[in-house]
């Protein structure tokens, strides 16, 4: 809808989700592509994991993001890549300054997963 998320509830959600996901989903990590465009992305054990997960983080970001936000959720096996430099950020906004008539806002910090 427009509104303003801040990463720290996002990454609330969605760790709260991991923990009801039960052992099949190893990390999440959440993408901010444009203003209302994301990319969900999970690594399970198995592709039968992340199918009985997805709709539940689906769900919760969706009602935390507005019926107008598009979430592409996307399957990784076993490990989220890292950064070259070993870090990993779970929220990563890609929205330019300048067009933030965003969801979320944007984040500096590490994150874990």
């Amino acid at each position: 809808d427009g509104g303003f998320v801040h990463p720290s509830h996002m990454g609330l959600l969605l760790s709260r989700r991991l923990a009801e996901s039960g052992e099949g989903i190893l990390q999440w990590q959440l993408i901010q592509h444009e203003p209302s465009v994301f990319e969900l992305r999970l690594a399970a054990v198995d592709g039968t994991a992340f199918e009985r997960a997805i709709g539940g983080f689906v769900a919760d970001l969706q009602a935390t993001l507005g019926p107008s936000a598009s979430i592409q959720p996307v399957y990784f096996h076993q490990r989220l890549p890292a950064n070259p430099d070993g870090s990993f950020r779970t929220i990563i906004s890609r929205v330019r300054p300048g067009d933030r008539s965003s969801h979320m806002a944007v984040d500096t910090g590490e994150g874990g997963g």
